[in-house]
């Protein structure tokens, strides 16, 4: 009898924990989305590309993201009410950084123009002031 018991009780214990994983996991999987909104997504990808390409994403100014209760896209400058005009506020300085919507070096021409050089990567003393469309080997404009 007093296994039975016990079968019982451990039975009614491993249920109770199934149905809590699993309540976690239908209900916990959806409460992830809901943590981040379309301004964090917006300074994700600008700091992303800011500290990669030293850039602001080309689409920065451009009406593409859909938020929730709006009808129209809007931009993820809109989004964060202007407050990132260039890659400064992510740390980085110099370089390609976009400043109120200007336009930067991205290909090789404008780069040979301005008297640069297209490189796989910059070495100090140069520093990024774009990208190079041409090579894919050498796609950062350094000077």
């Amino acid at each position: 009898m007093r296994m039975a018991l016990e079968i019982v009780v451990v039975t009614i214990i491993l249920l109770v924990v199934a149905i809590v994983v699993l309540m976690f996991f239908a209900n916990g999987m959806r409460a992830g989305v809901d943590m981040t909104d379309a301004r964090n997504q917006c300074i994700t990808m600008a700091s992303a590309s800011c500290k990669s390409l030293k850039v602001l994403p080309p689409t920065w100014f451009v009406p593409t993201v859909t938020v929730e209760g709006k009808t129209a896209p809007e931009s993820c400058d809109d989004i964060t009410e202007g407050a990132y005009k260039d890659c400064s506020k992510f740390g980085v300085t110099g370089g390609g950084a976009t400043t109120g919507g200007t336009t930067t070096i991205t290909t090789n021409t404008q780069c040979t123009t301005a008297l640069y050089t297209c490189e796989a990567s910059c070495t100090a003393p140069k520093t990024q002031k774009g990208t190079c469309d041409a090579d894919p080997a050498k796609k950062a404009c350094c000077g």
